[in-house]
């Protein structure tokens, strides 16, 4: 098994990163990568639900949220199970969106996994196309 780890500068402030990362009606935009007509559900607060649905509006993904900074860093751990209940055990999987900040320029830094070793290479490209997005977004707002 094996982590992804990606970063990406980005010449936008902080807070514009943020807002491409969470907000519900940018995510389908930046995540299309991952599938089309993706989207998500969420309440970003620590413990809050997060669910990623497919287009028809069936869950692909769920988790709770670790940790959040605002501006600064979100982490989830996902259920093994798309459709598992709020209160069951989380699985292995982790996502941590890291945002650091200096002028009006943002580093993000992304971890995701662990994923199995043979699909590593698979799951950087995905991840690599998603924040080309989330850069391209930031930098046009």
């Amino acid at each position: 098994m094996s982590i992804v780890k990606e970063h990406l500068k980005i010449q936008a402030p902080v807070s514009t990163v943020w807002e491409v990362l969470l907000d519900p009606s940018l995510i389908p935009q930046w995540a299309a990568p991952f599938g089309e007509g993706i989207w998500i559900e969420a309440d970003w607060k620590k413990g809050g639900l997060v669910a990623w649905k497919d287009k028809s509006g069936k869950i692909i993904a769920s988790g709770i949220v670790m940790a959040i900074d605002r501006n600064r860093l979100v982490e989830i751990g996902f259920f093994d199970e798309p459709q598992a209940h709020p209160n069951s055990t989380l699985g292995s999987y982790r996502e941590q969106y890291l945002l650091d900040s200096t002028e009006n320029k943002t580093l993000l830094s992304i971890s995701a996994g662990p994923v199995p070793s043979e699909s590593l290479k698979e799951f950087t490209a995905t991840w690599k196309k998603a924040l080309e997005i989330i850069k391209t977004i930031s930098e046009k707002r």
